[in-house]
């Protein structure tokens, strides 16, 4: 990188001359770009929020650390930076820091670190700064620590930093940490390095805080509930300490996630289930050890392979038809959604967040639902899932059609939600048990199983059973250049394979 001129000192004592930085979003998440006048060359960081005060409040923290680190000031001296971080490191400390704004202030110190990091990677530097930076870097990752009630490694810091004769992080101390109790005593030459415990839980909310910004609010739910979980069994397991942790803790805690409980009666989590709950474990590890937090990941080749498939079957038409009975006679809503998911296939996710605006064909004609996440609270599980899937109203498995589109159609605007029933997804599991009995491989998913089973068995191309059910085919030539297929195509092969009224 060029040499970028950017003659600063800390504080307010000089300016440094950057050309006004802008700002821009990207999928809804803020970030800052600056440069110094006269350069093409800049940085861009990411200010973690999409909301916007709290993003420009981190903008103008962000621009203040660029202006206060004296970068490539010739004069700048270790005292006048080592003053910086005394400064800082204080005021750290002394920050209240207010319940609801832990998340966003853990981001924006990860802001900081990145900004410092990359500075790191593409400024010119002096080993002065070289020190300097490598501290700052140190001394925000502690004070993340201090949002999850860690606060000694920050103290710690602060109090090296108020040493006359500290050097960098690399140079011993010239006097001990711990105070003394018994009066003076020759330093040790090989001081103990004080070690903080990280918890499995305090790790999993480093990690969810960072990755929030990215992460759709179902995403985030998921995700947050499994890690808790997994919080629970490294408890139960005593693993108390993650930097600690060995290969031999991670499969006990394995084994303890698929127990089941014998005061309840259960069986336990399938192999399958278990081998999400280590996904989650492994992605949370290796994220931890690429970024520092943890020095060893034994979480990798941890899933169990035998045994490891679904054990979830469709059901047999009968079945469909008990299902879809019980519902109607539990609640009109309920049997909508179980009539809509028997005939199209569709995930009872999908089903539940349609709006009136995803039902076509209102005003007459061929009727279809639009699968997509074109509005707030709305989310699919992939690419491939976003479709639009008609609703064959000669089945006999749906004869109330005429009735939805008049419901629907009477919604008072297109943001309305076509099912409102909050207990509406525990009402059809229970509606699953009493249909079909307490076989656990049949859930409401099932219906889903048997509109695959019903396609195949009629000889649908793999292409059109994709496009109604939402999978991708694992062809380039149809994931990635085909575009959406004809719903007169769709709708000839669902009215071949649904029973007839």
């Amino acid at each position: 990188m060029t040499d970028l001129n950017l003659p600063a000192k800390c504080n307010n004592r000089v300016t440094t001359p950057l050309a006004k930085p802008y700002h821009y979003r990207r999928k809804g998440t803020y970030y800052l770009r600056m440069r110094p006048e006269g350069s093409v060359v800049g940085l861009s960081v990411s200010l973690r929020s999409t909301h916007k005060a709290i993003a420009m409040q981190h903008s103008e923290e962000l621009q203040a650390v660029v202006k206060g680190w004296q970068l490539d000031n010739p004069n700048a001296t270790w005292e006048d930076l080592r003053a910086i971080l005394r400064e800082e490191s204080d005021r750290l400390l002394r920050t209240k820091i207010e319940p609801l704004l832990r998340a966003d202030t853990y981001n924006h110190y990860q802001s900081e670190i990145d900004l410092l990091m990359q500075i790191a990677a593409e400024y010119p530097l002096r080993s002065v700064h070289v020190t300097v930076l490598e501290c700052a870097v140190e001394m925000f990752k502690a004070a993340q620590r201090r949002l999850h009630s860690q606060p000694r490694p920050l103290l710690e810091l602060k109090e090296r930093f108020d040493q006359e004769a500290f050097e960098g992080l690399h140079a011993p101390a010239s006097v001990s940490l711990s105070p003394s109790v018994s009066g003076p005593q020759a330093p040790s030459s090989n001081p103990a390095k004080p070690t903080v415990k990280t918890t499995f839980r305090e790790l999993a909310d480093t990690y969810l805080a960072e990755q929030r910004a990215n992460l759709k609010p179902t995403t985030i739910k998921n995700t947050t509930s499994y890690l808790k979980i997994l919080s629970e069994a490294f408890t139960a397991c005593g693993v108390d300490d993650v930097q600690t942790h060995t290969r031999a803790d991670l499969v006990r805690i394995k084994e303890h996630l698929g127990k089941g409980s014998i005061l309840k009666g259960d069986k336990g989590r399938s192999v399958s289930t278990v081998n999400v709950f280590v996904s989650y474990l492994a992605t949370v590890f290796t994220w931890a050890t690429d970024n520092g937090l943890l020095k060893h990941n034994y979480s990798q080749r941890l899933k169990t392979t035998k045994g490891a498939t679904s054990t979830r079957t469709g059901f047999t038409v009968p079945q469909v038809e008990a299902v879809l009975k019980t519902a109607r006679d539990y609640s009109t809503e309920a049997g909508r959604a179980a009539t809509l998911a028997a005939i199209t296939g569709a995930r009872l996710n999908e089903v539940l967040q349609l709006r009136k605006r995803d039902v076509q064909g209102l005003d007459g004609g061929p009727m279809a639902i639009s699968i997509n996440e074109a509005a707030e609270g709305k989310s699919v599980k992939n690419k491939g899932s976003i479709r639009v899937v008609p609703l064959v109203m000669t089945s006999s498995w749906a004869p109330d059609m005429e009735a939805f589109r008049e419901f629907v159609k009477a919604l008072p605007d297109d943001d309305s939600p076509v099912f409102t029933r909050r207990s509406l997804r525990l009402d059809l599991a229970k509606i699953i048990r009493t249909a079909v009995g307490d076989n656990p491989d049949l859930v409401f998913h099932s219906l889903r199983h048997t509109m695959s089973t019903l396609l195949q068995n009629g000889e649908v191309s793999l292409q059109t059973a994709a496009s109604i059910l939402g999978h991708t085919t694992k062809s380039i030539t149809f994931d990635t250049y085909g575009g959406n297929m004809a719903q007169d195509t769709l709708r000839a092969a669902l009215e071949k394979v649904l029973p007839k009224a």
